[in-house]
This record gives structure tokens, sequence and C-alpha cells, in this order.
């Protein structure tokens, strides 16, 4: 009895080596599956909560173009080393706003735009917006390649399937496009903000999409 005891003390006191076990394989797939992540993840901000991501949807259109704000995000950065603080410490205004262009219906066209970030009082401020190139549109084949292009052979692989947007549009065509900058006012986390974009097509007709109201988020 006294063995038996002095057993059940010890098999009460030893780790649970297949629990550990199994919490440790699930950490290495989440580190895999985080660095597994599209090869151009500099792009995307790791800060970023999906959360974050608005489900309201707005939309206009432009001829027979119909855009659609599909998701937008708002954040300011006070990481420890923020490169271009602002009175308060913190970096300025990051923005994210995809929308969906379906031209399914429409020509070929040739769009720009112009974009602002508008607070709660109607205050405006235009920011350097840009394009972020879209590397889902490559081949599977193309995308497992892509690292080991050359200078050349890359930029070939970026004209041909319109990674980076210029704005042209060919009939029939539906495209995801997400617009980005790292350069918007020093705002207060927490503010309502949306943006709005100016967009412009080949014959000089225009149209305004707004992204709905979401408070600046706060990474740290």
């Amino acid at each position: 009895m006294k063995i038996s005891r002095d057993t059940s003390r010890k098999e009460r006191a030893m780790p649970d080596r297949g629990g550990r076990h199994v919490t440790g394989c699930f950490f290495v797939l989440w580190l895999t599956v985080g660095c597994l992540s599209p090869a151009f993840s500099a792009e995307v901000n790791p800060h970023l909560d999906p959360a974050w991501i608005s489900g309201k949807n707005t939309a206009a259109a432009l001829g027979a173009c119909r855009m659609t704000v599909v998701g937008a995000s708002f954040w300011r950065d006070w990481m420890p080393i923020v490169s271009k603080p602002g009175p308060d410490g913190g970096s300025p205004l990051h923005v994210r706003v995809k929308l969906s262009l379906d031209n399914s219906a429409g020509e070929a066209n040739k769009l720009s735009f112009r974009a602002a970030i508008v607070d709660r009082n109607g205050q405006s401020y235009p920011a350097p917006f840009r394009v972020l190139p879209n590397f889902r549109v490559l081949p599977d084949d193309v995308s497992r390649s892509y690292r080991t292009y050359d200078v050349e052979a890359k930029k070939a692989a970026l004209s041909k399937y319109s990674v980076v947007w210029d704005g042209g549009l060919i009939p029939g065509e539906t495209r995801e496009v997400e617009l980005a900058t790292a350069e918007g006012p020093y705002l207060p986390a927490g503010s309502s903000i949306h943006v709005r974009i100016e967009w412009t097509d080949k014959k000089g007709n225009t149209v305004v999409v707004k992204t709905p109201d979401e408070p600046i988020k706060r990474t740290d």
C-alpha cells in the first residue's frame, strides 16, 4: 500500500508531457502559418487585428463601373521606435481602404483618384495614398518562383499580370484594389474618421466614394 501511495503521488506530480507536446505543436504551427504569409508581407501591417476591418459596405457608380468599399482600417502606432513621432509620441495615421471595382457591364476605361481623410468635425486632410501591389493575381507557378526571378523577370511579371494597377479597366473586368497611406495626420486614437475618395474616368466624369466612419485604433 505504501508503494501504491508513493506511486500515485509521483504520477500526480509528473508533468503532463503529452499536453505540453500538443501545446508545443500548436505553437510551432502558429509560427509556421505566420511565416508562410504571402511573400510580400512587408506590405501588411503585422499589428492589424482583422476585427478592425469594417464590415459595412458603401458603394457608388461611375458610368457602368460599380465601386464598393469592402474594408477600411485606421491605426496609429506607439511601438518603442516610431520614425516620425507626433506631439503625443505616436506615428502618423495609417490608413488602408479595400475596394471592389466591378466593370463587368462597362467598356474599357482609365481611372484616377484622389483621397482625403475626414475627421468627425468635417475637417479634411489630404494624404498621399497609393495603390498597393496585388500579388494574389499572379498564377500559382509564378507566385512560387517569383523570389528566384532576377530584376528584369520580376518587372516583366508585374507588368504582364498588372500586379501594380495603373488605373486601367478592361471590358467585363472585376478587380480588387487596396489604397494605403502611412502619412496621415496625427489625429487622436479613438477619434472617428472616414476616407473620401474621388474617382475620375477618362471622360472626366467623377464620383465620390466614402468609407464608413470608424475609430482610429492604437497599436503598442
